[in-house]
């Protein structure tokens, strides 16, 4: 597997939902749509404007998920995630998805985030577990949100294990029942698109494109030699179906119809490489962001960021404190960054990549989930 890794919460309104004990029983209460008419409310806070962080310290310890005021960096409500969780976030807020528990015991839970009510549980054995920090995001949402993409493991003998990705129908509230092979492809990293759900492999540097068929259906994958290095993060180009890939020997590699080509090369920085989980695009397509530490699978150091025209960095930063994931807003102003030894939240405007706010989490943060 890819290594992984109290304070009260001093908040105006901070709801604590006791989640994972008090679920319904499975198939008793169905979901409801995906997207709401209009934005629900979590507390004070509009749920398609919360930033959605997960709070874990060990895998055998109780995690949660909070959703913070971005105007005020204070939680609005607290979820209770067992352990070893991952999460996915839908686009408007008002859906946490939450797999957590271990071996057969394991389950996914819909949650509705105004009111905290588990809306579906179902079992979800063999889903992808993390063992060691950092986190990396193992589940991912279709961008119409109907189709939920989660990685599993199963172990069929000593060190041979098969990798599939699990469909779960957002509408239905059920898996699919056939899942996509990713043969060799260990710790994937999932880009869903409209019209495809791709897959980066980091050890192989292989990425993996998986067609899209309608109802939840694809075909078999292509499969493309991207990179001969290993690749530390994915990311699909805003408005296109071309993926981007950042490697630790600093190449960022575009992967499209037009074939495989290198668009920037990352500045010079010693032992630092590319971090897991650290590598966003801008939703206008003109800057990349990418978060570099020693070692691949460390934490991240220093960010930068890099102008898609020229190639150039344009702005650099060093953390305050090691930052174990990243995530960019959607509207691309703001870049969230998970201090977990500090329990911080740093908040930086990407023009400048200027800090502008230290939020204290009542936990050690390990991803970002939104916005």
């Amino acid at each position: 597997m890819v290594p992984l890794a109290a304070l009260a919460v001093c908040a105006v309104a901070v709801v604590s939902f006791f989640l994972l004990s008090s679920a319904p029983s499975p198939g008793t209460e169905s979901p409801s749509a995906v997207v709401s008419a209009r934005p629900p409310m979590i507390g004070g806070t509009p749920a398609d404007e919360a930033v959605f962080v997960l709070l874990a310290r060990n895998v055998d310890q109780d995690a949660s998920v909070v959703a913070v005021d971005p105007a005020t960096g204070e939680a609005a409500a607290s979820y209770a995630a067992g352990h070893d969780p991952a999460a996915a976030v839908s686009s408007g807020g008002d859906r946490l998805y939450l797999s957590s528990g271990l071996g057969y015991g394991s389950n996914l839970s819909v949650i509705e985030t105004s009111t905290g009510q588990v809306v579906r549980r179902i079992g979800f054995p063999d889903r992808w577990d993390n063992t060691l920090p950092p986190y990396f995001p193992t589940m991912a949402l279709a961008p119409d949100g109907r189709w939920l993409f989660a990685l599993r493991a199963r172990s069929v003998g000593p060190e041979r294990d098969i990798y599939t990705v699990a469909v779960f129908d957002a509408v239905q509230g059920e898996f699919l029942a056939d899942e996509l092979p990713m043969a060799g492809c260990i710790g994937g990293l999932l880009v869903p698109g409209s019209s495809s759900l791709d897959v980066a492999c980091p050890h192989t540097g292989i990425l993996l494109s998986f067609p899209a068929l309608g109802n939840g259906r694809f075909d078999p994958p292509s499969s493309v030699q991207a990179s001969e290095r290993f690749v530390a993060g994915a990311a699909r180009l805003p408005g296109s179906p071309d993926v981007l890939l950042v490697t630790d020997a600093g190449r960022v590699i575009r992967v499209g119809a037009d074939g495989v080509s290198v668009i920037v090369v990352l500045a010079e920085a010693g032992a630092d490489q590319p971090q897991f989980a650290g590598f966003a695009v801008s939703p206008d397509r003109s800057r990349l962001y990418v978060g570099r530490g020693e070692g691949r699978l460390g934490s991240i150091s220093r960010i930068e960021a890099y102008e898609m025209a020229t190639g150039a960095r344009s702005a650099e930063v060093e953390l305050p404190a090691p930052g174990w994931t990243m995530r960019l807003s959607r509207d691309g102003e703001r870049l969230y960054v998970a201090a977990h030894e500090t329990l911080q939240l740093l908040v930086f405007e990407t023009r400048g990549l200027r800090l502008v706010a230290t939020w204290r989490m009542p936990d050690r943060p390990a991803l970002v989930l939104a916005p």
